[in-house]
């Protein structure tokens, strides 16, 4: 009788050692009166906060390199910074581009001094526009805001 308790003592206080190491904090719980604790302690455990996907912005210089040789789907923001329907589709365009981060890639074009040149064969006319190509080819644009599922369902369907 005594190794089994004390092999429980061994197992709690390990597991708390463990449990503290990895941020989690115990807390006790009282009773309503603020008396003694009533219940089982309450563990918090701290969720992890994914780290931003960063979106690269292609020029004519790698514009081939980072899309059209791209081994993943590949959404590219055709935007401008005076462009107030842009600014509007950014959290949506950050958003998928960490949704979809595992199996896609989110790039940006900045058309603030008009379409580039390598931009133009794609039919890129108005801002927002948002381009999807797949293997090593153009698959299709949007020009309208789309809302993160939309835009998520898009890049998982290629």
């Amino acid at each position: 009788m005594k190794t089994n308790l004390f092999s429980i003592l061994i197992l709690i206080l390990l597991g708390s050692s463990f449990l503290a190491a990895q941020g989690c904090r115990i807390k006790p719980t009282t009773s309503p009166d603020g008396g003694s604790a009533t219940s089982t302690p309450t563990v918090t455990v701290p969720t992890a906060t994914p780290t931003p996907v960063v979106i690269q912005f292609v020029t004519a210089a790698n514009f081939n390199t980072v899309v059209m040789n791209s081994t993943v789907p590949v959404m590219v923001d055709c935007e401008a910074s005076w462009c107030y329907w842009c600014a509007q589709l950014d959290p949506t365009i950050q958003q998928v581009a960490q949704d979809t981060a595992r199996y896609a890639k989110v790039v940006k074009v900045d058309c603030s001094n008009g379409v580039p040149s390598f931009m133009a064969p794609y039919g890129v006319t108005v801002y927002p526009t948002v381009l999807l190509f797949h293997h090593h080819s153009f698959v299709g644009h949007y020009t309208n805001v789309y809302n993160t599922a939309d835009m998520d369902a898009c890049l998982a369907g290629l």
